[in-house]
């Protein structure tokens, strides 16, 4: 009976689809959804056991439509049908893609309700946004991007319900940019699409990199304008790249001003003009011809190209006919045609924009260029713009750029918060001219130079420190940038010290040099005490909080400070065999064992980095006193007969000598004859 069934029920299957229609229709279902174009469904039969069959009807289309449906033959004494589908009508935001700035994608079906179900995109889940009935919304937000194989290219978006997983391909659109813009320093790219991982993005004006100064998640670039292309009027094009998708627009570069130096009204000369698109060279390396520049109505004549991009003309002394103000003349420059933004000269102006230290008393002026001699400094009181100083003349000097660099000596004998003005003509700039303590070198336990370095030292200076025990004699300002003194014997850290010099108080701290270990020698017998010396060598050794322990357990007994880099610790016999022990000492041996040291001196400690070789400090073996009698015996007869040698020796030539003195007065005199 039930194979009778199963063939009844496959042939009605493969003759017509009116069976699994009328199925349909009585629970509702619009079948009619397969038949959106003119080609038929697909069948899948499969036979899951012996009671029952389920077969899979689908279809791929661009609306993305598919069915899943169960129908299952129960054999119970009677025949009943289930008809149990998972339909997924829609999924919208696929087909059409969005951009990386996020977005929504819906999804539509039959039967969802009571139906556990799951989007994602790459390894990332999305978050269920709103439900109502059949129509679930998925937000899609830019922070899925880093779990994405790649940004622009496909991913796999994947509908999970059991037992089967939907699979549809899933992309952003690639980026667009929208508007450009850009002002004397930077170029701002409006768009979308851009990504958030700002190091997969890539910036090119006419080919030529871009550096990215700053990045909004997908919507926003700016950029600076290093490139040389920016400097040369014309249409750009401006390029951005994420991955293997590019999006371009194009910019036109006109002038614009940054910035203007400033002359002396009373004499005129040569103005700069700083800015962006000021090249007098086109891009095809032609001459700009059409130029001018006019200032409050009045021509600044003989227009020349300096610092490879910014102008520079000549403008006269200020004429009361053609301007009723020597401030904010308007500056109207026009360059092949393109005309530059609004900006305003102004005579007798200069800018300070920062002041900074100096190798030695020197204060250094960042200013706007002022071209003129014989620029001068003045300093006043902070508080009440007292005059402290003036007539402060300029030591070195130079222009690079927009920005006017001056060098002043400050006399060494003032401190404090002033300001600053360049020859009654800048703003008043405040600025701290205090000295400062970079860092102290720390010195040996022993005793040692205290070096101390820091910034705009002057004599006199007296120093003392919290240890009344330590003292630091001779204090003396060897540099504006070093102080030395003798600092006595001494230990510990973060010891303070303080330094008063032309009524300004510093202070800061500083640290002996730690301990540091070498060796040690233990002694090779114990003395009349019945106790045993152990010697520790090393350095920066000092009697104060002095502390050792030998192997991490064993305390020394008694310890003696010699000098900073000797120690004595003695310990009892009964201590040394148990030390022994630990550490495999052999009496009957010369060899070396180790054990492991840790010494403290004053708060400062150290743990050798190694074992330390304890060698046996032997004593020398007794010797014969009869051999020690013999061999000074030996050598005194030795020297008796080396001094007799040397005495006959001396003898025997005094002989030859007085021989051949006879001689040679024979020979002088002649030989007496007999006759006389």
């Amino acid at each position: 009976m039930v194979n009778f069934l199963y063939i009844s029920f496959l042939l009605l299957l493969f003759c017509h689809v009116s069976l699994v229609r009328s199925y349909s229709a009585m629970y509702g279902i619009e079948y009619g959804l397969l038949e959106g174009n003119n080609s038929s469904p697909n069948f899948t039969i499969t036979f899951e056991n012996k009671t029952a069959v389920t077969f899979k009807i689908w279809k791929d289309s661009y609306t993305m439509v598919y069915l899943f449906a169960r129908v299952v033959i129960v054999i119970n004494n009677s025949t009943k049908f289930l008809w149990n589908p998972f339909l997924i009508g829609r999924v919208e935001g696929l087909t059409r893609e969005m951009y990386t700035s996020g977005g929504f994608i819906s999804v539509t079906g039959t039967y969802f309700d009571n139906t556990n179900f799951t989007v994602s995109i790459g390894h990332a889940t999305l978050p269920l946004a709103s439900k109502n009935g059949s129509l679930y919304i998925f937000s899609v937000q830019d922070s899925i991007i880093p779990y994405l194989t790649s940004v622009t290219g496909g991913n796999d978006l994947i509908v999970f319900n059991d037992p089967d997983p939907y699979t549809f391909t899933f992309q952003f659109k690639p980026p667009v940019i929208n508007t450009l813009s850009m002002n004397s320093q930077y170029l701002f790219i409006y768009g979308d699409s851009f990504g958030i991982e700002s190091w997969k993005v890539q910036c090119f004006i006419d080919g030529s990199p871009l550096n990215i100064v700053n990045f909004t998640r997908s919507t926003n670039i700016v950029t600076d304008l290093a490139s040389p292309n920016f400097r040369t009027l014309g249409t750009r094009s401006i390029t951005l790249t994420l991955e293997d998708k590019i999006a371009s627009k194009t910019i036109d570069i006109y002038p614009l001003i940054n910035s203007v130096s400033s002359v002396s009204s009373s004499t005129g000369g040569p103005i700069t003009i700083f800015g962006i698109g000021l090249n007098l060279t086109r891009i095809d390396n032609s001459v700009i011809q059409s130029k001018s520049i006019i200032i409050g109505g009045v021509n600044c004549t003989n227009i020349t190209q300096v610092n490879s991009y910014d102008l520079e003309c000549q403008y006269p002394s200020f004429n009361k006919s053609s301007n009723s103000t020597t401030k904010d003349l308007n500056i109207k420059l026009v360059l092949d045609g393109f005309e530059a933004n609004p900006f305003n000269f102004n005579y007798d102006q200069i800018t300070i924009n920062s002041m900074y230290k100096q190798k030695g008393m020197i204060i250094r002026v960042v200013s706007s260029v002022y071209r003129a001699a014989n620029l001068e400094l003045s300093l006043f009181k902070y508080d009440d713009k007292t005059l402290i100083l003036s007539g402060l003349a300029v030591v070195n000097s130079s222009v690079k750029g927009e920005n006017m660099f001056l060098d002043f000596q400050i006399p060494r004998n003032i401190y404090g918060t002033f300001l600053a003005q360049i020859s009654n003509l800048s703003n008043l700039y405040s600025f701290d001219w205090y000295p400062k303590v970079t860092f102290v070198v720390s010195p040996r336990t022993s005793g040692d130079i205290l070096f101390i370095n820091g910034e705009i030292f002057s004599d006199p200076v007296v120093i003392s420190i919290s240890d009344s025990a330590i003292k630091c004699k001779n204090a003396k300002v060897i540099t504006t940038t070093l102080i030395a003194c003798n600092l006595t014997k001494g230990s510990g850290k973060d010891i303070r010290i303080t330094l008063g010099m032309n009524g300004t108080i510093l202070e800061s701290k500083f640290s002996y040099l730690p301990p540091t270990l070498s060796k040690a020698l233990i002694s090779d017998s114990p003395d009349s005490d019945g106790n045993r010396n152990i010697t520790v060598i090393g350095h920066n050794f000092d009697d104060k909080n002095l502390f050792i322990k030998i192997n991490n357990t064993i305390d020394c007994g008694t310890l003696h400070f010699m000098n900073d880099t000797t120690l004595i610790c003695t310990i009892s016999e009964i201590v040394y065999n148990d030390l022994k022990s630990i550490v495999n000492i052999d009496d009957s041996s010369s060899s070396s064992s180790f054990i492991k040291l840790y010494v403290s001196v004053n708060g400062q400690s150290v743990t050798a980095p190694r074992l330390l070789s304890i060698e046996k400090d032997e004593p020398t073996e007794p010797v014969d006193k009869t051999f020690i009698i013999l061999s000074v015996m030996t050598l005194v007869i030795a020297a008796i007969g080396l001094i007799l040698l040397i005495t006959i020796i001396l003898y025997i030539r005094h002989q030859q000598n007085m021989k051949q003195q006879q001689h040679k007065k024979r020979r002088r005199f002649g030989s007496p004859t007999r006759n006389q």
